[in-house]
């Protein structure tokens, strides 16, 4: 039911009020509305306004907007826009048809940039000079709450994403919060029950991340895979897309991912987690430190309170803040959230190195593992460089990757430990001495 009432004594035009009470909106939420709600809407409509038709209006909770209908497109603007717990205002679109295709754009403080519609089956291109994000830090490292099964699978069919189009989107600058992220570029493909997001790649300072996503049903599930990699410079330097601290600092950076989870994309969860990881870290100091991105908090094992400390070694490359290493390797399995090294992790320090074996669980952070650890020879160099037939001192340079821990010196030198309890407090025994594992 509306209200219509027309001023014949102004040029104001046609005003129309209505409560849309048993008018069912099936937008997108949070514009989405039931029948049984009432939600007022305000219109006036300027059908001699310069240019077109102009109609301002006021939906309640909704949006306050004022729209120039012309024959080469429209002019809209959102004083304000009520999407979920975020208030949008003061948003520019612009709309221009050509003869094969349409042309939106957009300004406002979210996002400027430019969405070309064309009008038979090629991709639409939206290409944006800036996207500014906004998250709650607070939540971080929190599990991400989950409908039951039947409902995940009902929003998602209802999505209906086989009628939509496929979208190349680039952005210049990417913002979240205060941080900038870089450039993207991305591709979407969906696919009835399935999408793709393609051609994945994101420059975070130092580091290229690049790779494929895919979102679906298997079984009857909700599946989320990432199949990528991230290469460059410091590890660092994802710091700011997690919104935590990432325990080190490293001057190469080399790792593949390959990693799927129960759910949306955004429901990412270690408990969950299964696939394979590799990576190579070079040149670096793990660092002690407290506010760590839940999927790095595992580097807090091997930081100097807690590893180090417990084996009581008395190692000359420590420093006051860290560990330091010439290189970090290693590959694993993941299986729901349980991580095992395949077939241990490798870490060589300037003048010593050790290699973990077994598993981890990436939700109850436990661990079930053997350590070996080459002792450092820093205050016995000229002994070592006698044993190696080197001339001392030869300094750090006898603990190389692909020697130190298949080195026939390392068996003299080393040592084999038990590692059990959790992440933060580990419990270290000594097993063995002058055992490289092997």
């Amino acid at each position: 039911m509306a209200d219509l009432s027309v001023d014949a004594e102004t040029t104001s035009g046609i005003r129309v009020t209505s409560s849309l009470d048993g008018l069912k909106v099936n937008w997108p939420e949070p514009l989405a509305k039931a029948a049984s709600e009432k939600t007022p809407l305000t219109v006036n409509i300027d059908p001699t306004a310069k240019d077109g038709v102009r109609v301002r209006g006021t939906w309640q909770d909704r949006a306050d907007f004022d729209v120039l209908w012309k024959k080469t497109g429209f002019d809209l603007t959102f004083g304000s826009l009520h999407l979920g717990q975020s208030v949008l205002k003061n948003i520019d679109i612009s709309s221009l048809t050509l003869s094969d295709r349409w042309v939106v754009t957009t300004e406002s403080d979210r996002a400027t940039g430019r969405v070309v519609i064309p009008k038979n089956d090629d991709p639409v291109k939206a290409d944006f000079e800036n996207v500014r994000l906004a998250r709650d830090d607070s939540a971080s490292g929190t599990e991400p709450d989950s409908l039951p099964l039947d409902e995940q699978l009902k929003a998602f069919r209802s999505l209906n994403m086989g009628r939509w189009p496929d979208v190349d989107v680039s952005i210049a600058k990417l913002q979240v919060n205060d941080n900038t992220l870089g450039s993207w570029s991305f591709q979407l493909r969906p696919e009835p029950y399935r999408l793709k997001v393609n051609s994945i790649q994101g420059r975070l300072d130092s580091l290229t991340l690049l790779g494929d996503l895919t979102w679906s049903v298997v079984s009857d599930r909700q599946v989320s895979r990432f199949d990528g990699s991230v290469t460059g410079g410091a590890l660092a330097d994802l710091q700011k897309l997690f919104g935590a601290d990432i325990p080190l600092t490293n001057k190469k950076t080399d790792i593949e991912l390959d990693v799927d989870w129960p759910g949306r994309p955004d429901a990412f969860s270690l408990r969950k987690l299964s696939g394979s990881v590799r990576l190579r870290l070079d040149d670096g100091i793990i660092l002690q430190k407290n506010n760590t991105a839940q999927v790095f908090r595992i580097f807090n094992l091997l930081n100097t309170d807690t590893l180090w400390r417990r084996l009581k070694l008395d190692f000359s490359d420590l420093y006051e803040r860290g560990v330091a290493f010439d290189a970090i390797s290693g590959k694993a399995q993941i299986i729901n959230g349980l991580v095992t090294l395949d077939p241990e992790l490798q870490i060589v320090g300037p003048s010593g190195a050790f290699k973990l074996s077994g598993t981890t669980d990436l939700g109850a952070e436990t661990l079930d593992m053997g350590l070996v650890v080459v002792l450092p020879l820093t205050q016995n160099l000229p002994l070592a460089a006698l044993l190696m037939g080197a001339a001392a001192p030869v300094g750090g340079a006898l603990f190389v990757l692909d020697k130190v821990l298949g080195d026939p010196l390392s068996k003299l030198t080393s040592a084999s430990y038990s590692v059990t309890g959790t992440w933060s407090d580990p419990k270290v025994e000594l097993r063995r001495v002058f055992d490289n594992g092997k």
